[in-house]
């Protein structure tokens, strides 16, 4: 490993590949997408939502740690809603200054069911007030929020189509190991590098995501527009990721089709034909 502060891209992204494979870069594509929101919250109504799943040993806490150490965020995962008031988790939501949001093992029960209405865009979050205990306003949330759990959770529909599912395999442990050893000041220069290039980011994202819908449909059988709104534009964020951190064509194209193949799960799932076929690249070379 090179140790240089300015190298971070040639530190990590071989070893993240190792690491988590095509489904750890959707992931991060994803983080760098929230980097870019406010830019993209002009032309969307509300951002694509993502659920990380996979079994023990699978390294889902080390890759949230390091996606949060590439924001300056050490030995962090996110939050428990079953560990927290509805109103304490409310709070937390509108003081999160546009940051993304991580729910760790989010459960279907009462409360969870009305959290998932909140990501759903179907109901505000009333805030109360710390001491009196009133609501103080409505609170609608339209951000970034990545879900974590050993399996994918059967969610409402609403909320399903706004999500793209990512499931981790068991992949290269040592790798692993070795990225979550990688210190947070290291990694510092990402999130600046993201910030200067949010702009860039944003257009380049809307952009792909406009080119890649009809592919959607054509070769893998997606109709829901908001299953095609999602996916095209988590697929997006996967080619502006480069912007930031060093892909090869090989690398971008296997986690294109990771999720474009995702999306024809999806859309299986919820009871319309999907059209997947094969390992074949449809996408094109869509460099930057």
């Amino acid at each position: 490993m090179h140790t240089k502060k300015d190298h971070y891209p040639a530190i990590c992204a071989n070893l993240f590949w190792d690491a988590f494979g095509p489904e750890g870069i959707a992931a991060l594509a994803y983080w760098y997408g929230a980097q870019c929101s406010s830019g993209l919250m002009h032309e969307w109504t509300r951002f694509p939502l993502m659920q990380v799943s996979g079994a023990p040993g699978t390294g889902k806490d080390t890759l949230i740690e390091f996606l949060w150490k590439l924001l300056g965020r050490d030995c962090y995962l996110g939050w428990m809603p079953h560990k927290m008031t509805a109103s304490a988790l409310a709070r937390n939501l509108a003081e999160n200054d546009s940051r993304p949001v991580v729910l760790i093992d989010l459960e279907p029960d009462a409360q969870g069911v009305e959290l998932i209405n909140v990501f759903a865009g179907n109901v505000p979050h009333d805030v109360s007030a710390h001491t009196s205990g009133q609501p103080t306003r409505h609170y609608w949330f339209h951000g970034a929020a990545l879900f974590v759990a050993e399996s994918q959770r059967s969610l409402p529909t609403e909320l399903q189509h706004r999500m793209v599912n990512v499931q981790l395999c068991h992949r290269s442990k040592a790798a692993g190991t070795q990225l979550g050893m990688v210190p947070v000041d290291l990694l510092a220069a990402f999130s600046r590098d993201a910030q200067r290039s949010a702009n860039t980011g944003a257009g380049l994202i809307a952009r792909r995501a406009m080119k890649y819908r009809p592919t959607l449909t054509d070769r893998y059988g997606l109709t829901d527009q908001t299953l095609l709104d999602t996916y095209s534009r988590v697929m997006g964020m996967v080619d502006a990721l480069t912007l930031v951190v060093p892909l090869s064509s090989a690398q971008l194209r296997t986690t294109r089709n990771l999720v474009a193949h995702a999306g024809s799960q999806q859309q299986f799932r919820s009871d319309w034909p999907a059209s997947a076929r094969g390992g074949q690249d449809v996408f094109g070379k869509g460099g930057v």
